[in-house]
């Protein structure tokens, strides 16, 4: 079973101009609206993938229970872990003229001792050996180090994996665990080890001069593709799929989901997870607001990957 966890979920409410004017007024069509966080955004890539998933979300205040109404809507299994303060809400701005997307994208909610142990101990009870759990996207404000190494430690415990796409502190804090994997993209990688890469080469070339890495690493770099580098020193490489852009929310979350859809079937191969979670990618980018490609749309996308 794979469990996904969103810390820090959001209403995302996607709304299209032809091209947004600075200090103008513009006249909208209702928004899409849905139930974001990167780690339910995996978990909604995954199910259509066809791969049976567990989302775990920490929600709080009118808006989570509206969070929950739309994930509802899924027919995913959700955990949920209920907090005092207020699920945020989330603005996409999609350019029809430029093709491009803004994100207005707000904090959230604040980290609760005692029910983000309650969390850990139901975690434990439900996780079997040889289950995956993913922690991805924003965290909750003020989580102490301790409470990353005891997440670890109950993965760990049950022999299942950590795979973490996080940014900023929350990300330097979890790596300290040694997940399995690590994604982010290059934006992220720069921030996590100080750098200025300006492509995928330049990453590459920053890797090899490292004495090693305790988690396998994935980094994505938008139309550039992604990369692949692993503890054992392997290294593999994928271009992007040029296809019709219409929404870029999720884009990094659905590789995420061909990759684990993948690796699921074909455990150890590397080369066949980094095409499938390039195919679930462009499958995402093609559909408005945060939408996912079916099973089929992926398959067909796969073959295209060079």
């Amino acid at each position: 079973m794979i469990h996904t966890i969103t810390l820090n979920p959001s209403i995302d409410l996607t709304v299209r101009v032809n091209r947004l004017q600075h200090g103008e007024a513009h006249q909208l069509a209702e928004p899409l609206e849905d139930a974001g966080g990167k780690g339910m955004n995996v978990a909604r890539a995954l199910h259509q993938l066809g791969v049976p998933v567990t989302s775990w979300a920490f929600l709080g205040g009118v808006r989570g229970k509206r969070w929950l109404d739309l994930a509802g809507r899924e027919d995913i299994p959700i955990e949920v872990v209920e907090l005092a303060g207020e699920t945020r809400q989330n603005i996409k701005i999609f350019e029809e003229a430029q093709r491009h997307q803004t994100d207005l994208n707000f904090a959230g909610l604040e980290f609760e001792e005692k029910a983000c142990a309650e969390f850990l101990e139901r975690l434990r009870r439900k996780l079997q050996p040889g289950d995956t759990v993913i922690l991805a996207g924003i965290t909750l404000r003020g989580i102490p180090f301790s409470w990353w190494s005891d997440l670890s430690g109950v993965v760990q415990s049950s022999d299942s994996k950590l795979i973490v796409d996080m940014a900023g502190p929350g990300l330097i804090q979890v790596a300290k665990c040694n997940p399995f994997l690590v994604k982010i993209n290059r934006e992220e990688f720069n921030d996590w080890y100080g750098l200025s890469m300006v492509s995928l080469n330049e990453v590459f070339v920053a890797l090899q001069n490292r004495e090693s890495i305790q988690s396998h690493l994935v980094v994505t770099d938008r139309a550039a593709g992604a990369l692949l580098w692993t503890t054992k020193r392997r290294f593999f490489r994928v271009g992007a799929l040029k296809v019709e852009v219409e929404g870029t929310v999720g884009a990094g979350d659905a590789f995420l989901a061909g990759w684990i859809a993948a690796w699921q079937e074909k455990e150890g191969d590397w080369e066949n997870a980094m095409r499938w979670g390039i195919a679930a990618s462009a499958a995402a980018v093609e559909l408005p607001g945060t939408r996912f490609g079916t099973r089929d749309r992926v398959i067909e996308l796969v073959k295209r990957v060079g």
